[in-house]
C-alpha cells in the first residue's frame, strides 16, 4: 500500500525552536525581493533564517489612494543582532521589521502568534494571482478589482514582464483598452 508523503504546513515550526515568524516591510516587487533575499541568504551562508513567504495588504480610503503594500513573512531566530544585520544587508529594499510603532531595524522584532501566521498564510494562498501561463489574447476574464470590478472583459495584450494585461470591456461600443494588473483579473 503506497502512502503519500507528508505535506508540511508552511506554518509548522518545531515547538522548542527559537524560530519565530516576523513581518518585514519591503519596497518593490515582493516575489523578486523574496528571490533575491533567499539567494543572498544561501550565498552568504546566513544561519537562523527559515522560510520566507510574500504578503500583500491593500489600503483604500477617502484620504488614501489605493495602494498595495508588500511584505515578507519571514521565519527566523532574530535574537542575535548579527542575524538581523546580515538580513538587512542582503537587500536595500528591506525597510524594516513591522512593529507597533512603525518599522525598525534595531532590536528584536515582535514575533507573530501562530494564529496570526496561519491567518496571513491562509489569506495569501486564497488570494493567489491567476495562472498567468493560461492567460492569452482573446481570453475572457472577470475584473475583480478597481472601478470596473465585476465586469467581463477580453484580453487584448499581455505584458508578462510587468504582470499587466490590456483588456477591452465586453459591453462597450467604442474601443477603450484598460490596463490591469494580474491581481485585478480572474480567468473565466
Amino acid at each position: 500500500m503506497a502512502t503519500e508523503p507528508h505535506q508540511k504546513n508552511p506554518t509548522d515550526t518545531p515547538p522548542n525552536s527559537k524560530m519565530k515568524w516576523c513581518i518585514l516591510r519591503i519596497r518593490g516587487r515582493a516575489e523578486e525581493i523574496k528571490g533575491d533575499v533567499q539567494e543572498a541568504i544561501k550565498q552568504n551562508n546566513i544561519q537562523n533564517i527559515g522560510r520566507i513567504e510574500t504578503y500583500f495588504k491593500r489600503e483604500t480610503g477617502i484620504k488614501v489612494k489605493k495602494r498595495t503594500y508588500a511584505y515578507l513573512l519571514i521565519e527566523g531566530d532574530f535574537t542575535q543582532e548579527s542575524t538581523r544585520e546580515a538580513l538587512f544587508q542582503t537587500d536595500k529594499r528591506i525597510i524594516g521589521f513591522v512593529s507597533s510603532g512603525g518599522y525598525h531595524k534595531k532590536g528584536e522584532p515582535l514575533p507573530l502568534t501562530q494564529r496570526e501566521v496561519e491567518a496571513i498564510i491562509g489569506r495569501t494562498q486564497t488570494n493567489a494571482q491567476p495562472n498567468t501561463e493560461t492567460l492569452q489574447q482573446g481570453s475572457a476574464i472577470l475584473i475583480k478589482g478597481g472601478p470596473f470590478q465585476g465586469r467581463e472583459a477580453t484580453i487584448i495584450e499581455i505584458d508578462r514582464k510587468r504582470q499587466k494585461a490590456q483588456v477591452q470591456l465586453s459591453n462597450l461600443k467604442q474601443f477603450a483598452p484598460i490596463e490591469l494588473s494580474y491581481d485585478q483579473i480572474e480567468q473565466k
